[in-house]
């Protein structure tokens, strides 16, 4: 009499939910608790090195991109070198839309002219897209981390260096304006922007080529 009652007051608040659902429920939930509580230790053993070497959350803004790009700490070899870091924590698959094996196992940063390349429009190079956008994201989202937890010495290296972008390695001696040089060095800037662009609406690898041609113009005259 009891488990009718039972049913009876279940089926007026609308109860509807089934023991096989539960049952099925129940180690799904563990597993997601699981690897949340992971989640959450590995979230604080990266702030708890953040605290420890003074990393600001500048250091995860592109140098070269962006609308804070002026802001970043980091030099664009810098960036590159935590972007494939970002690149090794992803599957396999994904990791090979980018890089072949050989070049990932090589690799010291994730430079445009080492990636893979395929047909404009096809399924991988799409796929490829969306890892480097996943890419960004997750740079995106641990440098956010780091501004909803900032600590003492972080804060203090993000003023120090605010508005200063991290000096950038020399290309030459210095140039004079207007001279053959700076008209190389200009280009040589265009081409290094172009490829470091990580959604090219345009022929990356074909504007590149072009600005060879100038650079020999230039030089040969």
């Amino acid at each position: 009499m009891k488990n009718a009652n039972l049913k009876a007051s279940n089926s007026r608040r609308g109860i509807n939910a089934t023991d096989s659902q539960i049952n099925e429920l129940a180690p799904i939930m563990t597993s997601y608790v699981s690897t949340a509580i992971s989640l959450e230790k590995r979230e604080q053993s990266f702030l708890e090195h953040c605290r420890t070497k003074a990393v600001p959350a500048t250091h995860f803004i592109s140098p070269e991109q962006g609308p804070n790009r002026e802001a970043s700490t980091v030099t664009a070899d810098q960036y590159a070198s935590m972007k494939l870091a970002v690149l090794k924590g992803l599957p396999k698959l994904k990791q090979h839309l980018v890089l072949s094996p050989e070049t990932l196992s090589l690799a010291i940063g994730l430079y445009i002219e080492d990636q893979l390349t395929y047909e404009r429009g096809s399924d991988k190079a799409k796929a490829k897209t969306a890892v480097l956008k996943e890419i960004g994201s997750r740079l995106g989202k641990l440098r956010k981390l780091l501004e909803k937890n900032p600590t003492n010495e972080s804060i203090e290296t993000a003023n120090k260096s605010k508005g200063t972008r991290a000096p950038q390695q020399p290309t030459g001696p210095d140039k004079t304006a207007g001279s053959a040089a700076k008209v190389l060095e200009s280009i040589q800037q265009a081409a290094k922007r172009a490829q470091a662009i990580e959604e090219p609406e345009f022929d990356v690898v074909e504007l590149v080529n072009l600005l060879a041609k100038a650079q020999q113009i230039v030089v040969n005259h």
